[in-house]
């Protein structure tokens, strides 16, 4: 269970390894909650790069160029190595490519494959014997692909050195949970405040719920959040059986 502060000790080294196609979006709830970390601890506690299997600009999916600081081979050891290939992921799976990450992933604490990924992983025989996630568009040839990979259709999954996550979306649940376990779970909410995810404020979430009963309740419930009603008397409020509820 995280702790609710931790201190930032040295900087958490992260390198990015972008093929081209990758999503920009996969891309960004990576590093925005790593630099919204920063600012709001007012520390370096995480220092990433961008690099490239050659060192050139990756292009994304949507057509932005993103400039890379290295190549791979110049990229040394780091904490974590996220690969992120999103789509035209097996114009990638070539041998070169495949000796190149096993290289990479031996310089890395945990190598993390997001999006189609962690088919590039498999491929270079990183996740054999391990538990693994991909986007779940390849999970069917993924799973047919690869037999000696525990596919699994989980949004983020962690299997020793190696983390698997299934798209953009979970890439910044995955972020959420580096920043808690390095920083402390109340560093993990204060970035989720800034981007508005998680829970919805007080006075919205009823708007999500159609039930008036589960509406009436979670009135009830918030109006007596420090002394909490027993089942029993929370129903007995709303006049239904506990069971209802």
């Amino acid at each position: 269970m995280p702790e609710w502060t931790k201190l930032p000790g040295r900087p958490v080294r992260i390198a990015f390894l972008l093929f081209d196609e990758f999503s920009n979006l996969c891309l960004a709830n990576c590093i925005e909650p790593l630099r919204a970390a920063n600012t709001l601890t007012h520390a370096n506690a995480f220092d990433w790069r961008i690099a490239t299997m050659d060192g050139r600009t990756g292009k994304s999916s949507s057509g932005i160029d993103i400039l890379a600081s290295a190549a791979l081979s110049q990229v040394g050891a780091v904490d974590y190595l996220f690969v992120l290939a999103s789509y035209a992921h097996e114009s990638h799976d070539t041998s070169a490519n495949r000796r190149m990450l096993r290289a990479a992933a031996r310089r890395a604490e945990v190598t993390v494959g997001l999006d189609s990924g962690p088919w590039l992983l498999a491929s270079a025989g990183l996740l054999s014997g391990r538990r693994a996630t991909v986007h779940w568009d390849l999970l069917d040839a993924f799973t047919e692909r690869f037999l000696d990979v525990e596919a699994s259709q989980a949004r983020v999954l962690r299997d020793g050195p190696f983390m698997t996550c299934a798209g953009a979306m979970s890439a910044l649940d995955l972020t959420l949970d580096l920043i808690a376990e390095h920083l402390g779970l109340s560093a993990r909410l204060d970035v989720e405040a800034l981007f508005l995810h998680g829970d919805p404020p007080v006075g919205k979430a009823d708007e999500a719920v159609a039930d008036p009963m589960v509406r009436r309740a979670l009135g009830l419930m918030r109006e007596t959040v420090e002394r909490p009603l027993p089942l029993k008397q929370l129903a007995k409020r709303l006049s239904c059986q506990p069971r209802t509820l």
